[in-house]
């Protein structure tokens, strides 16, 4: 697929002028430290190249999806990384009169736009106020580019608009999928199986084979008619009853279930009713392997296991496994993208996308809000 938007390398347009752009800086903080900084170093090339450009930047971001944090130290993690001091404002007033006196190379953050009123709803009035900030937009906010929101498609349509470098990359590989090399293996697991769901119908025919874990595949041995115990369902019959019988399918038929404080493997159909299902079992992680080293390109979105309580043998194995295979691997989603960093993996992967949400939004769509804003 191609698409007809206009990046921001090669504009001489821009040199000198007053750009607004949209970034994600939602990344994790424990007090007050970021721990996982990825977003942030995937936006700074954007930032730097605006800045050599000699345009007064002001960024737009959310942290969180509430309002309530701050970016603040975000602000202070960019300050050190580009070696200047931002100028960071509260209020549309307070921006305003920063880029008025602001000098070519300066950067401008203001604070979460969560907190203003009619981002969500995409108010005309919001936008506008936005759009004040610059004389053109850059998209650097790929992760949030499947929201309708003002900061999105609002500023959009307001000003000369180009997508960033970040956001530029993330389109071209993940377009790979739409023409993937074989064998392809799409892995995917997790929870939010209403995401990932249509992300399988997508896929079906163009994947060799796809690879089920996690809370995703705890809904396909229900949907079979197998027990669960208090394992991790969406609570939705999504799971389309022909997918039984589809040979593209590789299931987990081996897993660790933990009850109480021990934990024990077992087959799907010897789960308890007081059994948690919070791992793929080694047998089943051999059978992957087999598939993986045949592969020549991956997508994979969502952990195999419950990591967060110590359970990440699936995933580290599908990590693994995949980078062995040397096939072109694209992965995506927080909890995914978090392990392998934990795994210091990160680096070993052919590209991991800075989208949860909207990784699986233009997978399944070929498109975005935010992206055909910028097509206008």
């Amino acid at each position: 697929m191609s698409y007809r938007y206009k990046t921001i390398e090669g504009t001489p347009e821009i040199s000198g002028k007053r750009v607004v752009m949209l970034a994600d800086f939602s990344v994790p903080i424990e007090n007050g430290e970021i721990t996982d900084d990825y977003r942030l170093m995937m936006t700074l090339p954007t930032i730097k190249l605006l800045r050599e450009k000699g345009a007064i930047l002001t960024v737009i971001s959310k942290i969180g999806d509430d309002g309530s944090q701050s970016l603040r130290p975000v602000v202070g993690y960019l300050e050190k990384e580009l070696a200047q001091k931002i100028a960071f404002t509260t209020s549309i007033e307070e921006t305003v009169s920063a880029v008025k006196h602001g000098r070519q190379g300066s950067v401008i953050i203001i604070e979460n736009i969560r907190r203003f009123k009619g981002e969500k709803e995409n108010d005309p009035g919001l936008a506008k106020e936005f759009a004040s900030f610059g004389e053109y937009f850059v998209n650097e906010g790929f992760s949030v580019s499947h929201r309708p929101y003002a900061s999105v498609v609002g500023v959009a349509k307001l000003l000369p608009s180009y997508a960033g470098l970040l956001f530029d990359r993330e389109v071209k590989n993940l377009s790979r999928a739409f023409t993937p090399e074989h064998p392809f293996v799409l892995i995917l697991g997790g929870k939010k199986a209403e995401t990932k769901i249509p992300l399988t119908e997508r896929f079906i025919d163009s994947a060799d084979v796809v690879i089920m874990g996690g809370a995703l595949a705890n809904d396909f041995l229900k949907a079979k008619g197998l027990p669960v115990g208090r394992s991790v369902v969406s609570g939705k019959e999504l799971i389309k009853k022909e997918w039984f019988s589809n040979p593209k399918f590789l299931i987990p038929d081996n897993l660790i279930v933990q009850n109480g404080s021990g934990s024990r493997e077992i087959s799907p159909n010897e789960v308890g009713p007081d059994d948690m299902i919070v791992d793929v079992g080694p047998e089943f992680l051999t059978k992957a392997a087999r598939v993986l080293k045949e592969a020549k390109f991956v997508v994979w979105n969502g952990s195999f296991g419950i990591c967060e309580k110590g359970f990440e043998t699936g995933t580290r194995g599908i990590a693994e496994e995949v980078v062995s295979s040397g096939a072109f691997s694209i992965v995506g989603g927080g909890d995914t993208t978090a392990a392998i960093d934990a795994f210091k993996m990160t680096n070993k992967f052919s590209f991991v996308s800075t989208g949860g949400g909207a990784m699986l939004d233009f997978l399944a769509n070929g498109t975005l809000p935010g992206l055909e804003a910028l097509e206008k």
